[in-house]
């Protein structure tokens, strides 16, 4: 069975690596093809071998530390993306991702920094903005985060619907604390008439009518959340029940 096992890996290793030659724009070709197929481990190990023969290939280490990033090696993916920002200080792209993996480590502060830094390369770099906003939210710097969301609505463009739809839902739940009823209604009815099926848009749809003391509206989404057999209706329906 040892064999049998050993057999195996080895046929993996050389189905992996058949077809592609010894040149290194061959290796970093395989691990950007199988980058974009989401295999990651694989890529890693094309990247690797490109950067034993050419170490300061910048494209191959920077996605190298993208497969860390996306296989959640959080400190080898900074580690790697740092090397490249050594190699090139200018490139924004570079700087963001920086932010991105301290923010999944939770250190806002760090986030904020590297975020800026990429900001001033490219100061409409949308991503960027987005990640500030976050951190400062996780910080509980609540006006500044609701400044950059407010900012991030003006500059937004439709082939960016995720950060749209997101700014506007963390925006909606910022007024509904300030007591902002309308204005968190108005910007949840724009996500959901896209998205009426996403269910933490329509739970908050519906603490946001509940807030109104709106109970038809309310009792509607709790109905639409059970035609889903979401949690969330139970959740909805226990808080109308403490008010």
């Amino acid at each position: 069975m040892k064999n049998a096992i050993k057999l195996i890996s080895l046929l993996a290793v050389i189905t992996l690596f058949a077809g592609c030659g010894d040149k290194p724009e061959d290796m970093f070709k395989a691990g950007i093809k199988n980058y974009n197929e989401q295999k990651y481990l694989f890529a890693i190990e094309f990247f690797e071998k490109t950067l034993k023969i050419e170490p300061e290939n910048i494209k191959a280490k920077f996605y190298l530390g993208m497969c860390y990033k996306r296989t959640d090696q959080i400190s080898k993916a900074l580690e790697t993306i740092k090397e490249c920002y050594e190699i090139n200080p200018k490139d924004f792209y570079i700087s963001f991702n920086i932010a991105d993996c301290y923010f999944l480590q939770k250190n806002y502060d760090e986030t904020l920094s590297w975020a800026r830094k990429s900001l001033q390369i490219k100061p409409d770099f949308i991503e960027s903005h987005f990640l500030i906003a976050n951190a400062m939210l996780k910080k509980g710097q609540t006006a500044q985060a609701q400044d950059e969301l407010e900012f991030i609505l003006k500059i937004s463009d439709k082939n960016k619907p995720f950060i749209k739809n997101q700014s506007l839902f963390l925006l909606s739940t910022i007024y509904r604390k300030q007591g902002k009823l309308n204005n968190s209604l108005e910007n949840l009815k724009k996500i959901t008439k896209n998205m009426p099926k996403n269910q933490e848009y329509l739970y908050n749809l519906g603490l946001t009518y509940n807030a109104m003391d709106n109970k038809t509206e309310t009792s509607n989404i709790i109905n639409k959340l059970k035609a889903m057999n979401s949690g969330k209706a139970q959740e909805l329906k226990k808080i109308i029940s403490k008010k």
